[in-house]
């Protein structure tokens, strides 16, 4: 199907997602993610709350190529209320992938700062942030780095060192230069 499938044969799949087995839901949420057409999302979405195992993960694997720059709410939800699971990282991929796809560099990572200063889990924003970069998110990561416990620290230097751009190169050497023996290494 992959070799020949069009955007049609795409959505006849949308049945299996309801009726179908549980390998033949992985095999159609492994192909609507390969098609990445974002229309998708909202069909994907619910599965992630789904009993069976396979089609929850094949849904979470299945985000960050769906997602588009209006889903960022839904799934910040999605993060808020998967708690310590083997999911997280595939929100943060999908919330990242969201992100991204907003044109204006300066206003990427917006929803998420503003999420960060709400009830969500900073230590789940901030490798996100890392992903989106900006000025306003280096400031809000190194602002975590300098007030916050050992473990916010680091979460922060984590981000700071996979920034997707120069930018933390500067608040790094600053880091370093600071004489601090846990991360001047």
């Amino acid at each position: 199907l992959k070799s020949i499938a069009g955007d049609e044969e795409i959505s006849g799949l949308k049945d299996v997602l309801k009726n179908g087995s549980s390998a033949a839901k992985i095999s159609a949420i492994e192909l609507i993610a390969w098609n990445t057409q974002h229309e998708y999302f909202k069909e994907i979405l619910p599965l992630t709350l789904s009993p069976d195992e396979g089609a929850k993960a094949a849904a979470f694997k299945a985000l960050p190529s769906l997602a588009g720059q209006e889903d960022q709410e839904a799934l910040l939800n999605l993060l808020r209320s998967a708690g310590n699971t083997g999911y997280v990282s595939d929100i943060q991929q999908a919330l990242a992938s969201s992100a991204n796809k907003i044109n204006d560099v300066r206003k990427r990572s917006a929803q998420l700062l503003k999420a960060m200063d709400g009830s969500m889990d900073k230590k789940l924003i901030i490798p996100v942030l890392a992903r989106t970069g900006g000025r306003e998110a280096l400031s809000a990561v190194l602002k975590e780095f300098e007030n916050g416990t050992t473990e916010m620290r680091e979460v922060c230097f984590k981000a700071l060192t996979s920034w997707t751009d120069y930018s933390a190169s500067s608040a790094l050497y600053e880091i370093c230069a600071s004489g601090n023996k846990t991360y001047e290494a």
